[in-house]
């Protein structure tokens, strides 16, 4: 298999391919709709990424009218519905839906989001979302460097997170809410995870999913009538494209993380990609537009849309520093910003993170996070063992929610139904400061959150490089039994 994977890249290298001079290179800017002409079989390279143009992807001129689509379901029914300050959406919505001659708006997003699409498999489902309770660890590590930070390289999405101030907030104030929102992120992640979370009208992730499309929808009903907001230029606030490229930071960055790392199976990143897929669908995405519905489409999507949109700007730069410093000091693993910032580079790669505007990579912090995915990959090896990998799995989800929780300190939540965030139209085009990367201020911060709830036992399960010291103990002790075996027959 191995041989069979070195050949496949030397076949597919664009550089050994123009050596033989039997393919070409092609790029274009994010303005060229038409792609610079490309064809299929054609190799396409920007920044550190590089890959064979199918007859999957899409040109600039079909990805562009993505931008003009919002979701009029949604944003019917909360016209409607009209929920004030304070008050859920979903819970007038129920109401609502439920009522003898309810109103056609609602009946329709009430009908879209309780009826079972005919694709949709329960059982492949549940094996998905146990799949990312597995390596939840690694993959969030991936979501926060790579898919949040290298997703700030379109300019066009920062757009609206500059107009509403979400993940944007100036100063220390500002980098506190920004890591509370993270954190809300990461509680919305783990809602979809739970076995029967997603179950129409009763299961928590299905009400999450619910509550994250009507805040889109305020977002569009508020920021896309603003006369600041050109639509022309940046397309509908939380268009269809901007989704969809987000459900591919959660599913096709994840995917290839895990497949690369880990060395998941083909049906578990099948079944990861089916989770996605269906919280797509709750969020309103089109079926036609939806990039998780198998790894081929999210593949080209994912490619696509990097060729369409990804070009850093100084918004870029800012948004993704500012990200990384507002968890630094803080969170579960309590990384400084060196560290923060280091991981961001390693994934993203040297061409794109530079473009982003982060420092360069140290020798020893390429060591440090090398032997950080060997620990990731021995973890991955501990929950595959019977009986002992499920248990452990469980019980570091346990943690893993206690300590989110203990993390947001019981502050209010869009996802639990209130809603206090809303588009700020004075703000469209404003920055956050750019921030220089600092180890002591993340260090004092560190020590100002005091410690974890988490029991000295459960480290042991928790911890990577505990994961591994099991590993390697295990394995001593099985080779310790086999010799005994061995010395007895003698």
């Amino acid at each position: 298999n191995m041989l069979r994977l070195e050949q496949l890249i030397a076949d597919n290298h664009p550089a050994h391919a123009k050596r033989k001079g039997q393919e070409k290179i092609v790029t274009w800017p994010p303005t060229d709709l038409s792609s610079n002409g490309v064809q299929i079989g054609d190799f396409v390279k920007k920044f550190d990424y590089s890959f064979r143009w199918t007859a999957d992807h899409q040109i600039g001129a079909e990805m562009e009218p993505l931008r003009q689509l919002g979701d009029p379901v949604a944003e019917a029914a909360y016209l409607v519905l009209n929920p004030g300050p304070g008050e859920d959406p979903l819970t007038k919505l129920r109401a609502a839906a439920k009522q003898p001659n309810p109103a056609p708006e609602v009946a329709e997003l009430w009908d879209h989001c309780t009826k079972k699409p005919d694709w949709l498999d329960w059982t492949k489902l549940k094996r998905g979302q146990y799949v990312y309770r597995r390596h939840g660890q690694f993959l969030g590590k991936i979501l926060l460097h790579l898919g949040l930070g290298g997703g700030y390289g379109a300019a066009k999405i920062n757009r609206v997170l500059m107009s509403t101030r979400y993940l944007v907030g100036q100063g220390e104030k500002g980098q506190e809410d920004t890591f509370r929102r993270l954190m809300e992120t990461a509680m919305a992640t783990m809602d979809f995870m739970v076995p029967g979370s997603l179950t129409p009208d009763t299961g928590e992730g299905w009400e999450t999913a619910l509550r994250v499309r009507f805040l889109h929808a305020k977002v569009r009903c508020g920021l896309g009538r603003s006369p600041k907001w050109d639509a022309a230029a940046w397309g509908v606030p939380i268009n269809v494209e901007d989704m969809a490229g987000t459900l591919c930071a959660f599913g096709f960055a994840c995917v290839q993380a895990m497949e690369s790392v880990l060395f998941t199976s083909q049906s578990d990143l099948d079944a990861y990609l089916h989770v996605w897929r269906y919280v797509g669908y709750l969020l309103g995405i089109p079926d036609e537009h939806n990039p998780c519905e198998s790894q081929r489409k999210s593949v080209a999507f994912t490619q696509s849309l990097f060729m369409h949109q990804m070009q850093p700007d100084e918004s870029s730069s800012k948004l993704c520093m500012h990200t990384l410093l507002s968890v630094s000091g803080r969170g579960v693993d309590r990384f400084d910003a060196e560290t923060h910032v280091s991981l961001a580079r390693l994934l993203m790669g040297p061409n794109y993170a530079a473009a982003m505007g982060l420092p360069g990579l140290k020798f020893q912090q390429l060591v440090a996070h090398l032997f950080g995915f060997g620990l990731d990959h021995a973890h991955a090896w501990l929950t595959a063992i019977p009986l002992l990998g499920p248990w452990v799995v469980e019980r570091n989800w346990m943690v893993a929610r206690r300590l989110i929780a203990h993390l947001l300190r019981g502050k209010p939540l869009s996802i639990r139904g209130h809603h206090t965030h809303a588009p700020v139209e004075s703000n469209v085009g404003e920055l956050p400061a750019h921030a220089a990367v600092d180890i002591a201020a993340a260090k004092a911060m560190q020590r100002s959150q005091g410690p974890l709830p988490i029991h000295l036992w459960e480290r042991v399960h928790w911890n990577p490089f505990s994961s591994l010291s099991l590993v390697t103990l295990g394995l001593a002790v099985l080779r310790w039994l086999k010799r005994r075996r061995s010395m007895k027959l003698c």
